[in-house]
């Protein structure tokens, strides 16, 4: 009996896992409980005061639509440009004047690898590709031969630089990419429409081209083309000059001078 009442007493003492639990469950966060008195009081004591800056304004100022109100008033208000933008535009408008082809793509979504590999496809062709906002090159295109290019500019686009006029070449490369979408172009400060510019890249070599095109007006005029274009103006600058040869000339001696 003892020997059993000592095992009894020396038995391991489990320990006991308290977990404590929230009253009634979770918080509903939608509905939340009201405060008690005194919070709500110093809540509401602490909660900061902004100041109104509509007030006091008439409706005129208050209205949203600023953009009609001044075409109704007849006055246009222009925001200042910043400084940055200024830059850019000014970057862009170098491009515009110093290059001598370039293409007004629309561009789709597409990663930023695959735009980066046609970066450097470009370059490798001496071609850039940079991407304006509407702002930015209405800004850089103003007064200058180019601003009927800024309907191209309403959506996403991608304008190519190039100072050769390999639109062969221009047109491989987007055909690779068919998240690109070509939709004009100017060459040689000319502006063209996509199928303008297919037919101008199925010419191929425009030396070839126009030295064909002299070589059959020189047939149709019968190999003396330039001297019969020529003629009246030679012919004019012929009789002038015997009209003024008289009176151009001068005495040979002082006794003519004298007589």
């Amino acid at each position: 009996m003892t020997s059993l009442l000592n095992k009894a007493w020396l038995l391991p003492t489990r320990q006991v896992i308290v977990q404590p639990k929230r009253f009634r469950g979770k918080i509903n966060i939608q509905r939340p409980k009201a405060p008690h008195y005194k919070r709500a009081v110093v809540e509401k004591f602490v909660e900061p005061i902004y100041f109104n800056a509509r007030w006091g304004k008439p409706l005129s100022e208050l209205c949203a639509n600023l953009q009609n109100q001044s075409a109704q008033d007849g006055v246009e208000k222009m925001a200042e440009p910043h400084p940055m933008r200024r830059i850019i535009a000014r970057e862009a408008r170098n491009w515009f004047e110093n290059s001598n082809m370039i293409a007004f793509c629309h561009a789709n979504p597409f990663p930023g690898e695959e735009k980066f590999n046609f970066a450097v496809a470009l370059k490798k062709q001496n071609m850039h590709f940079k991407v304006y906002g509407r702002p930015t090159i209405e800004l850089a295109l103003k007064d200058t031969p180019f601003p009927a290019v800024l309907p191209l500019f309403q959506s996403h686009s991608l304008t190519i630089f190039s100072p050769n006029t390999d639109i062969r070449t221009l047109l491989k490369l987007l055909q690779k990419r068919s998240e690109l979408v070509l939709m004009a172009g100017i060459i040689n400060g000319k502006l063209m429409s996509k199928n303008e510019l297919v037919s101008y890249a199925a010419m191929g070599d425009i030396t070839a081209v126009r030295s064909r095109l002299v070589q059959v007006l020189q047939n149709a005029g019968g190999v003396n083309l330039n001297r019969q274009l020529t003629h009246h103006q030679s012919t004019l600058v012929s009789r002038l000059k015997q009209i003024s040869s008289p009176a151009e000339t001068t005495p040979d001696s002082p006794e003519e001078i004298v007589e």
